[in-house]
């Protein structure tokens, strides 16, 4: 409508008898139109956005519900789900990607060997040239996506050669009025046409793998398991009979997804026949853990599970939370739960949130949640106290912290049934023992405990204990009961008695011997403390890898800098922006023949039809070589482009990784190797933006 309305202002404008009333009521109607399109399409926006959100909320809490009832050891919703649209040259980029990771990575872990041996050059070589086989085929992908998006520019200006181009063969008259809003159609209309249409078809594919994770997701088969209450009234928990499974997913394999998929679109097999091998494809393993398992639990007992490692401990507390599939038997459960893990895990807030957990502000309950879990030293150290922002992934916390904020947020929590997934395990003997006696004995003595725990020296503190061994109950029974058994936690108890006497003796005459010496040394410091001492005191900021220069920064000047001395330096850059100005000129100059071509119709000497002849020539020499331009700049643009981009990255990896490999052996004393995977691995990454 806009450009209607443009083409009757300019045919006003070439009347010969012009008012002013009826130009400015036109410019009214055009400046009307383009606020009331504004308007619109801001409406539009605004609608979209928030349908959008409502329905993302709506999936998300669809797909959490389907999750939380769908008990699986192994899903992998992480697969590569762009196999079937992505290129020949991006699949192939994605596998060097792949192996240039996991062999930087394999370096990482193994930097100080690495150094001890003199491997550096050896190491270096390697992943160079993985990463120059990785650059030349992500050049090779990014050229095409460049060149798709230039195209987006040059559509429209071709479309008015064609058009004025077959205009001129069909007649030579053309007036301003007739030329400008067809201009203003191609120019500014169909580019954006072609920019929202591009966008949009992104979106849509996004939209579609999206909605391909919910679907796999909400196709998970719901193993939420019936919990009944016990029947009898003074158990907390009861499990008769029962075995438990996992569901172990198979990773989806893609190539045959994509045969069959191709088959049925061929028609080369049926709609029963897709189904029956996509089926196959994505077939699923159940592996049962837990077999035959009776297990009661009083209420107000602290109930130990002890066994050695992998043989069902964990999985005996998630089936009684009824996170794992039954298969067969009875579970009962009478109370609220209260779970805490080998691992901590915390929210993105404040310790003091973490610990109240969405629970409401009880002073008392509060301060002695960090009493008994030795938390009060800790908050007065941080800075903020309690009102410290932390993570499940700050690196500035030690997970002896972090597993306290959770046994106090356990604790504050207040519930009926306490399961504690041996939380005690990373703690230093003395902690461990004195939040032990605190927190478990004392502080949540009328409470229901199941607490599972690899010392003895904990296990014989507790009231029951069952004793597991490969996913069964191998003997279970009071302290007393089991050693008058005989049996497995008997021989276990004595083996460790027997230890024990053994380390004991073996140190008195360590002591006696060495009793002179010791005295003498505890006045002096080792050459090893010295050292510790001394490389413990250095400013880490020299060594380290801040973590404040990971997050966003201002971008200096030195940075503009490095990237144009990366690519070539100066001469590079004029080349890269003559390149811009060029293909921008180029629409340009379009135009501008275009007017001349229009100006010369008016003149008087078009009359004559020689100079007709001559006019239409030229026109159709203008409009072959802007054609051939136009075309010229657009894969030039696009090739300067993903060089320069490809150098750039190539250079920054070369220079990081040997300033990485190369490092003093003291910088991954004071830093963290997640730190160091993080700049190299996910910040390098995020440098195929610059393609």
């Amino acid at each position: 409508m806009t450009t209607l309305l443009l083409q009757k202002l300019l045919e006003y404008s070439e009347h010969s008898e012009k008012h002013i009333l009826s130009g400015i009521q036109w410019t009214i109607y055009v400046v009307g139109f383009d606020l009331l399109q504004t308007i619109l399409c801001t409406w539009s926006d605004i609608m979209n956005q928030r349908t959008a959100l409502r329905l993302k909320a709506a999936c998300l809490s669809l797909l959490l519900k389907k999750i939380i009832h769908s008990n699986v050891a192994y899903k992998n919703m992480n697969e590569n789900p762009f196999t079937y649209v992505e290129n020949y040259c991006t699949e192939i980029a994605n596998d060097f990607t792949k192996s240039r990771m996991l062999k930087t990575i394999e370096t990482i872990n193994s930097i100080k060997l690495v150094k001890i041996n003199g491997w550096e050059d050896h190491f270096i070589e390697n992943i160079t040239n993985i990463r120059n086989r990785e650059s030349k085929w992500l050049f090779k992908a990014t050229y095409l996506n460049s060149l798709t998006a230039s195209m987006n520019y040059i559509i429209p200006f071709i479309a008015i050669i064609a058009t004025f181009f077959i205009h001129f063969l069909m007649s030579q008259h053309l007036t301003t009025s007739e030329a400008f809003p067809i201009c203003i159609v191609f120019i500014v209309q169909m580019n954006d046409s072609f920019i929202s249409t591009r966008k949009s078809l992104y979106h849509i594919k996004q939209a579609v793998l999206t909605l391909n994770r919910i679907k796999a997701g909400l196709l998970l088969e719901d193993t939420s398991n019936h919990i009944l209450k016990p029947f009898e009234s003074s158990q907390a928990v009861m499990i008769i009979n029962a075995s438990f499974a996992y569901d172990i997913y198979k990773k989806e394999n893609y190539q045959a997804a994509m045969v069959v998929e191709t088959k049925y679109e061929s028609k080369l097999v049926s709609s029963e026949e897709k189904q029956h091998l996509t089926s196959s494809i994505f077939a699923s393993k159940r592996v049962e853990v837990l077999f035959n398992i009776t297990f009661k639990a009083r209420k107000g007992q602290l109930i130990g599970v002890y066994g050695p490692p992998k043989c069902g401990k964990s999985s005996l507390l998630l089936a009684a939370l009824g996170q794992m599939r039954m298969t067969s038997g009875q579970l009962m459960r009478q109370g609220s739960c209260a779970y805490v893990g080998q691992r901590p895990w915390l929210t993105q807030a404040t310790l003091g949130e973490n610990i109240l957990f969405g629970e409401g502000y009880d002073a008392k309950r509060y301060y002695e949640a960090q009493i008994v879990c030795k938390l009060r030293q800790d908050v007065k150290e941080l800075v903020g106290g309690d009102k410290y922002k932390i993570s499940d992934s700050d690196n500035k916390i030690s997970e002896i912290l972090k597993q306290k904020i959770a046994l106090a947020r356990a604790f504050y929590a207040d519930r009926d049934i306490y399961f504690l997934d041996d939380p005690l395990r990373c703690m230093e003997d003395t902690v461990a023992e004195e939040i032990f006696e605190n927190l478990i004995i004392r502080a949540l003595a009328e409470k229901t405990i199941i607490f599972v725990t690899c010392e003895l020296k904990y296990i014989n503190r507790c009231d029951y204990m069952y004793i597991m061994r490969d996913g069964k109950i191998a003997e279970h029974g009071r302290h007393k009961e089991l050693m008058r058994l005989g049996r497995e936690y008997a021989s276990l108890v004595k083996s460790a008695i027997i230890d024990a006497e053994g380390d004991y003796s073996d140190e008195s005459c360590k002591f006696q011997k060495n009793n002179s010496s010791n005295v003498k040394n505890d006045k002096e410091l080792s050459i090893a403390d010295c050292w510790k001492i001394e490389l413990e005191s250095e400013d880490e900021s020299y060594y380290a890898i801040n973590e404040n220069e990971l997050g966003e920064k201002k971008i200096m000047t030195m940075t503009y800098y490095s990237y144009i001395k990366s690519f070539g330096g100066l001469f590079m850059l004029i080349l890269l922006i003559l390149t811009y100005i060029a293909f921008t000129a180029i629409g340009l100059i379009t135009l501008l023949r275009l007017i001349w071509y229009i100006e010369t119709i008016k003149s008087e000497n078009i009359l004559v039809q020689g100079v007709k002849k001559n006019n239409f020539e030229s026109s159709k020499s203008w409009c072959g070589s802007c054609f051939f331009f136009i075309i010229l700049g657009c894969l030039l643009k696009a090739f300067i482009m993903q060089y320069v981009g490809n150098k750039i990255a190539d250079k920054f990896h070369t220079a990081l990784l040997n300033k990485l490999i190369n490092a003093p052996i003291n910088i991954f004393d004071v830093t963290t190797l997640k730190k160091m995977k993080k700049v190299f691995l996910v910040d390098l990454n995020n440098g195929k933006i610059l393609y």
